[in-house]
């Protein structure tokens, strides 16, 4: 599993185009202070990277400041932060990582969430 979850972490950062939309979109839901431990590590991570100040004193960044940081934050960064916590054990994959593996597996999956939202893996 360790492996196939590199992999998908591969796919994101090769097509950057593809996976950027949703990886932002996953990564402000994080900022704005969701409360799971993913969000949580996702927060500390950019904090870490990219508010030194903040990180000096172990503290996150508040969500104004993380999103102003996502801004300004150039794919190939906000790619890397993603990755970095995403690809780590002990993380709960989510929508962005099941479309990679299908991406990777060259299978196509239609995902439905909870909301009723349907997710084509391809295209």
């Amino acid at each position: 599993a360790a492996d196939m979850r590199l992999e998908a972490m591969q796919a994101m950062r090769s097509k950057p185009d593809k996976y950027l939309p949703g990886i932002k979109e996953a990564m402000a839901v994080a900022f704005q202070g969701a409360g799971d431990v993913t969000s949580q590590r996702l927060r500390q991570e950019a904090t870490q990277q990219h508010l030194p100040l903040r990180a000096e004193v172990s503290e996150e960044g508040g969500p104004d400041e993380l999103m102003g940081l996502l801004e300004t934050l150039s794919a190939e960064d906000i790619l890397r932060i993603y990755t970095a916590v995403m690809g780590s054990p002990g993380v709960f994959g989510e929508k962005n990582e099941v479309l990679a593996l299908c991406d990777v597996l060259s299978r196509k999956l239609q995902l439905y969430y909870y909301h009723g939202e349907r997710v084509d893996s391809k295209g």
